[in-house]
């Protein structure tokens, strides 16, 4: 029997902790972490200005809203 390990990448909400795909078939696991973004940022996902990634929850409004406040701002006084 031979076994091997394999290194496998996860996203999950900085908000609320949800990893990406749980609620389906299991979490979706990728080669990289860049794909893993990608694919959230696809399925409805948001990157924050301060890097933080968040799920689609309904509940995680007024981080987005936060969010869309302070790079408002920052374009204002830039």
């Amino acid at each position: 029997m031979a076994f091997r390990t394999e290194a496998c990448i996860t996203i999950a909400c900085d908000l609320c902790g949800y990893v990406l795909g749980e609620a389906d078939d299991g979490p979706q696991h990728y080669t990289t972490e860049a794909a893993a973004l990608e694919l959230a940022l696809a399925q409805g996902w948001h990157r924050l200005a301060d890097g933080r990634v968040v799920c689609e929850d309904d509940g995680h409004a007024a981080a987005l809203v936060a969010d869309a406040v302070a790079r408002f701002e920052a374009a204002s006084s830039a």
